[in-house]
């Protein structure tokens, strides 16, 4: 960013920027909503459009991760109020990451028991993932539909699910939602075959052992299988 800085070319300075904020937002880090914030008065102060639209659904989705669970009407009027945004977006002819976005608020929405909600949400964001040619995030739309699976009650949809989102990581090289849906898979049936795969997952990692992801495997980890 300091070097993109320096060119005083603000397209090169808001893609940089944008890059940054994105792997933040994926891997839910704690600097998204600052990052997000400087993404937004920079494209702003050089009238981009598009970089003014993205970083308020960043924005606005930063500060919705951040609001405590217990406060579940806040949370509800938050998500529709960041839904009626990522609309406006698609809308206005904005369809970029659309599929990304919406998983990410039916992710929130099955956190606190929406799961119509949710499940409306998921069927949006696979339906418009391949159109969008957003096939990156497929592996974890797949496991998005295990976790709605499961909180539904279906073990072996859920289990599924899961398993396609393993696949389709692997196919595309993905290793982080690999680990996404390993762990998902072993939070499910934690026993030793879900055990030794979210481990070899886990052992490929050379970097980034204290993000949350990486995190929350290690925890688990440490826990006995059944």
């Amino acid at each position: 960013i300091d070097l993109v800085r320096a060119s005083g070319k603000p397209i090169w300075i808001t893609d940089t920027m944008w890059s940054v904020c994105f792997l933040d937002f994926i891997r839910q880090e704690s600097a998204a909503e600052r990052n997000a914030t400087q993404l937004h008065e920079v494209a702003c102060r050089f009238s981009i459009a598009y970089y003014r639209r993205i970083s308020e659904v960043l924005l606005a989705i930063a500060r919705l991760r951040s609001i405590s669970v217990d406060l579940r009407s806040e949370i509800e009027t938050s998500l529709f109020s960041v839904r009626r945004i990522v609309d406006a977006l698609a809308e206005q002819g904005y369809c970029v990451n659309r599929s990304i976005f919406l998983g990410s608020l039916a992710e929130m929405a099955l956190g606190i028991g929406m799961l119509e909600d949710s499940a409306d949400m998921l069927a949006e964001a696979h339906a418009v993932s391949e159109p969008g040619g957003e096939r990156f995030w497929k592996a974890e739309l797949h496991r998005l539909s295990g976790e709605l699976a499961c909180a539904r009650g279906s073990k072996e949809a859920a289990r599924a699910a899961f398993h396609d989102a393993l696949t389709v990581a692997r196919e595309q090289g993905a290793l982080s939602l690999e680990l996404r849906a390993a762990t998902s898979l072993f939070e499910l049936d934690r026993d030793a075959e879900s055990n030794a795969l979210l481990a070899e997952v886990y052992g490929r990692f050379t970097e980034g052992f204290d993000t949350p992801d990486l995190t929350h495997a290690a925890n688990l980890l440490a826990l006995p299988t059944e």
